[in-house]
């Protein structure tokens, strides 16, 4: 049983795929993948001061599989800084551009803290 159990695991990890993880900073970036593949885009945020980032435009050859991820230090003080984690597909070859903006949801009529423009390219 324990065997079997081990067999099975081994198995399930074996077929799980990983997802690449990608920091953006503050300048331009450029993004290339594969069709098919998934990727996580991480950008630093302070989500305690009401600021977030937002899709704002994005190619058609790519999905959005989760944008509420967020990783935090677990000894972040307040107004400490988060990453707000956005995973993506590549669903058909193109280049293009996602646009993100830094803003506080509320404040509609402002205009955004700052934006982020990553080209993307999927072969």
């Amino acid at each position: 049983m324990k065997y079997l159990l081990l067999f099975i695991f081994a198995a399930f990890v074996s077929c799980s795929t990983e997802t690449r993880v990608i920091k953006l900073g503050d300048t331009e970036e450029t993004v290339s993948f594969k069709n098919g593949e998934t990727i996580s885009l991480s950008l630093q945020s302070q989500l305690s001061t009401g600021y977030r980032w937002s899709i704002e435009k994005k190619p058609d050859f790519i999905e959005i599989i989760s944008q509420n991820e967020v990783i935090t230090d677990d000894a972040q003080m307040a107004g400490g800084f988060d990453y707000q984690v956005f995973k993506i597909k590549a669903v058909k070859p193109g280049e293009g551009d996602i646009i993100l903006q830094y803003f506080q949801p509320w404040k509609k009529e402002e205009n955004p803290y700052k934006s982020k423009k990553i080209k993307i390219t999927v072969k």
